[in-house]
């Protein structure tokens, strides 16, 4: 550390689960060294002290001003505002807000007057309630075409949905991995929260549709919903034009359809598969939900076509019209 701190003005301080209190004898110790002129070698570190393993990073005083500026500056009224703001960001200016100086601290002291625990807690609840609340639409999206992604999905949903209930409750450390220890600073590990929280945290003995709508119901009672999704093809899908850029190979495994191409190997329901064949005919996406409906029986949302529609273009089968590429969300057109 002294071969790093080479300015009076440099300073150090630890963070982490440790010093919120919900690290474990097993949890590294997170130290960061913050510095005044720009240091030219490696800016993070691992350094085994022991029984103790200690993550170094090496940050730059600008940097955590900058980001002290932007962060305060956002308006938690403007919900856009906040769902922008990338997680890494969060889970700094938290580290800085809760940090231990330990090295010139009264220089680190006044550097963390320009942090606020409570405004990351806010922050935080709102940036979580919206990564549930998208996690459990595309769940909904996925479901009637591809249960397990719909699984894995919902599970995401409610570890969202959980971090939104803790942080509303002043549990603000933004780290989904100690869910169930926040939850347990809130309240007993015999309340109905804690007790579903555990048993719906992975599929485990129940069947995938069981354990989506139990999934989704709970995620729901902890505040999130996305509304009912619009199915009159004018949102989304009137506004949306694709074409197939190339013929696929489609494999068909006992009741399994895939898709194969030289890169990877897409498995689509029997659903997924008569989208892909209606726009080969020549059917545009304003019309996929009634050629669904008419040929499956099948009551299909625009979100769930959407995201087949995402699926096709992951393999490289489909394109905006526009040659727009494929590598985003297709609702913004």
């Amino acid at each position: 550390m002294d071969s790093v701190l080479a300015t009076p003005s440099d300073l150090a301080f630890v963070s982490g689960s440790r010093v919120e209190g919900l690290g474990n004898p097993t949890s590294d110790i997170d130290a960061f060294i913050v510095t005044t002129e720009p240091k030219h070698f490696s800016t993070a570190w691992l350094v085994s002290l022991g029984r103790y393993n200690i993550d170094f990073e090496l940050l730059e005083k600008s940097e955590l001003l900058q980001l002290a500026e932007n962060f305060n500056g956002i308006s938690q009224i403007n919900y856009s505002d906040v769902t922008r703001i990338p997680l890494s960001n969060i889970d700094l200016y938290y580290r800085t807000a809760i940090g231990r100086g330990v090295y010139n601290i009264e220089a680190f002291q006044t550097l963390q007057n320009h942090f606020d625990v409570e405004t990351s807690r806010i922050v935080y609840g709102l940036w979580a309630k919206a990564a549930a609340q998208q996690t459990l639409q595309r769940a909904n999206a996925f479901f009637s075409v591809d249960e397990a992604r719909a699984g894995n999905l919902i599970e995401e949903s409610l570890a969202w949905a959980l971090e939104f209930y803790c942080a509303e409750r002043g549990q603000g450390y933004p780290n989904p991995k100690w869910r169930f220890e926040k939850l347990q600073r809130i309240t007993s590990i015999d309340s109905d929260v804690y007790t579903q929280a555990w048993r719906l945290k992975g599929q485990g003995e129940l069947g995938a549709q069981a354990y989506f709508a139990a999934a989704s119901a709970f995620v729901r009672q902890l505040g999130i919903d996305v509304g009912s999704p619009s199915s009159d093809g004018d949102t989304i899908l009137g506004n949306l034009s694709v074409r197939i850029v190339a013929a696929p190979d489609v494999l068909r495994l006992g009741e399994e359809n895939y898709i194969v191409n030289e890169k990877r190997m897409l498995r689509l329901s029997e659903v997924g598969l008569s989208i892909l064949e209606s726009l080969q005919s020549g059917i545009v996406p304003s019309q996929l939900q009634a050629y669904v409906r008419r040929e499956h029986d099948v009551l299909i949302s625009e979100d769930e076509i959407v995201y087949v529609l995402e699926l096709l273009a992951s393999v490289g089968v489909l394109e905006h019209s526009d040659g727009t590429p494929n590598s985003g969300p297709w609702r913004v057109l």
